[in-house]
């Protein structure tokens, strides 16, 4: 049973409920019934539809990831392998900066505990990202931090 006992810590806080926290407030945050569009879709097209999309996912982590790495004072955590990028900005209080942009947005970030640390994370789930997005999101993190002084 040792699967089901671990933590997510990228899913919800022991924080005080914010009005803006959308995660907090949808019924799509385990995402269990969007399974049914899923199957729908997958009924309907097949799976090189899936296919393709996957794979542009996993390709808008991977352009994160560069655009990490060619930045000064970040750090990516791994090269990610699926659609997920978790890195933080050096020197910084990444639990607050998130918080910023929960608050001030435009973005939305998430997130997590990494062996004992808290990391920035993105799941990227839209094909239509583009690289200018990636680079919109880490300017407007570097603008917040800059604003927290």
């Amino acid at each position: 049973y040792a699967a089901f006992s671990q933590e997510a810590a990228y899913l919800y806080e022991n924080e005080q409920e914010e009005w803006w926290n959308l995660s907090k407030r949808t019924f799509e945050c385990t995402k269990r019934m969007l399974s049914v569009a899923v199957f729908g879709i997958w009924e309907a097209h097949g799976h090189k539809l899936w296919e393709s999309l996957v794979d542009r996912l996993v390709d808008r982590a991977q352009v994160a990831a560069r655009a990490i790495e060619q930045r000064p004072h970040w750090e990516l955590f791994a090269h990610p392998q699926s659609n997920i990028v978790c890195f933080r900005l050096r020197g910084s209080d990444n639990a607050a900066l998130r918080h910023a942009m929960l608050e001030h947005g435009p973005q939305y970030i998430v997130k997590t505990v990494l062996n004992g640390e808290t990391w920035l994370r993105c799941t990227f789930q839209n094909p239509l990202t583009e690289e200018r997005d990636i680079e919109a999101l880490l300017d407007r993190l570097e603008e917040l931090k800059a604003n927290r002084g």
